[in-house]
């Protein structure tokens, strides 16, 4: 590969990650409630996935701080997203569920990323194990360079 290869590959490469960015981006403004972040979207799904969880349990499943958990979930709150619900049992047991607002957007959530999925699939389907393969070395090779750049 020449250099002026090179830099094609680069231009087309960086039109690729930039499509993924405007995906990320335009998938999760979400219709329901245009203030959500995309990180908070991911909470709703994953708190969706786990109902009722407590904050123990969510921070577990991030892997962040419980008070990093509970800014978050604060934050969800507010817009109406989540709510806490006692455990019968136990009074002081408080879980979080989602709420109706929330389950809206854990489901145009859900079918956002099933239509993703099944639209990749019919296009992986087009190419052989091999190529499939060639290309997530690629990426590999490529991330290492990221990785052991000196800055």
């Amino acid at each position: 590969m020449n250099k002026k290869e090179l830099q094609k590959f680069n231009n087309r490469f960086n039109s690729f990650v930039l499509a993924f960015e405007r995906l990320k981006k335009n998938q999760h403004r979400n219709s329901i409630d245009k203030s959500i972040t995309i990180n908070e979207v991911h909470l709703i799904d994953l708190i969706g996935r786990n109902q009722p969880v407590n904050l123990v349990k969510l921070s577990e499943l991030l892997e962040v701080s419980r008070s990093a958990v509970t800014q978050s979930v604060r934050r969800l709150t507010k817009k109406d997203l989540v709510a806490f619900e006692f455990a019968q049992d136990n009074e002081k047991n408080k879980y979080l569920i989602l709420s109706k607002k929330g389950v809206d957007v854990f489901n145009v959530h859900k079918e956002q990323q099933e239509h993703i999925e099944k639209t990749i699939f019919s296009v992986l389907r087009n190419y052989s194990e091999e190529d499939l393969q060639m290309v997530m070395k690629l990426m590999d090779d490529v991330e290492q360079v990221w990785r052991e750049l000196p800055w």
